[in-house]
């Protein structure tokens, strides 16, 4: 099997993404290579890359980018991606990048596997449920779209704010964190958590899904926004790291590809936590 092949399956289950605007693309290495395994996972750190080689891999597939896309002509970011390109010469890794597809697969993709790890019964579970909810105050297609494809309503009845954030840190420390960041009343009563991951949590269209809290991801929240937001409309907000709540579903590509490619072993490779927190 060649390396592009992977790339070619994953252009045939996404007809939603526009092939000549998408982030899916090979970022290094040689799409003609043969493939001896495949290894994915959420980022390629030089570690991660380091240990998909002693795992046997040569095709590396990531979720986000590789070579600090947003700093492209500073120095030492430059010299940074230069010693990673060198690195991935040297192991004769192919880097192959799995994003707009992997957000939107039903059933195996990012938000799927997300609820799924996270445990509670689903509410809103389909199409139809999402676009009945999103249907009324003005949301636009694009709105409608956005919701279908990227968040899901889960029941947690029985919970406060507090005791749902500690529930989540309990489950999310096989993930590497165990903590959670917490917006609003820590005794208020919630009964429907709706989930986002990464830079696609927009929270108050998170909330006009009938969610009494919200679950987002760093990376896809800020203070001055979003953040704002939450504190004037009193809405619980609990926030986790963007890498712990899409690692769930680089797990499920591993076992996706291995179903897809039988003859090719695939592996996850976990990515640590990237930072910590540490108290006084």
């Amino acid at each position: 099997m060649k390396a592009r092949e992977v790339h070619e399956h994953f252009r045939s289950i996404g007809p939603w993404v526009d092939w000549t605007k998408t982030r899916d693309e090979f970022l290094h290495g040689d799409p003609e290579a043969g493939v001896k395994a495949v290894a994915c996972a959420w980022i390629p750190t030089m570690r991660a890359i380091r240990e998909a080689a002693e795992r046997g891999a040569n095709l590396f597939v990531t979720h986000e980018p590789a070579f600090y896309p947003g700093n492209p002509d500073k120095p030492l970011a430059v010299k940074s991606a230069a010693a990673k390109r060198a690195l991935l010469d040297e192991l004769g890794m192919t880097l192959l990048r799995c994003h707009d597809v992997w957000d939107r697969v039903p059933e195996h993709g990012i938000p799927a596997a997300w609820a799924r790890w996270l445990g509670f019964p689903l509410v809103a579970t389909g199409e139809a449920d999402i676009e009945r909810l999103l249907e009324k105050d003005g949301h636009t297609a694009d709105d409608i779209a956005r919701g279908v494809s990227f968040y899901r309503v889960m029941n947690v009845s029985g919970h406060t704010v507090d005791s749902l954030a500690r529930a989540l840190a309990a489950r999310l420390g096989e993930l590497g964190q165990e903590q959670v960041m917490v917006y609003g009343d820590g005794a208020r009563p919630v009964e429907r958590l709706a989930s986002g991951t990464g830079a696609i949590t927009k929270l108050p269209l998170m909330a006009a899904l009938g969610a009494d809290a919200l679950l987002a991801t760093d990376d896809g929240t800020n203070s001055w926004d979003s953040g704002l937001w939450a504190v004037d409309t009193a809405t619980p907000v609990l926030i986790v790291n963007h890498a712990v709540a899409e690692k769930p579903g680089m797990m499920s590509m591993a076992t996706y590809l291995a179903g897809v490619f039988p003859d090719v072993p695939a592996c996850y490779i976990d990515v640590e936590m990237p930072y910590r927190f540490v108290t006084g």
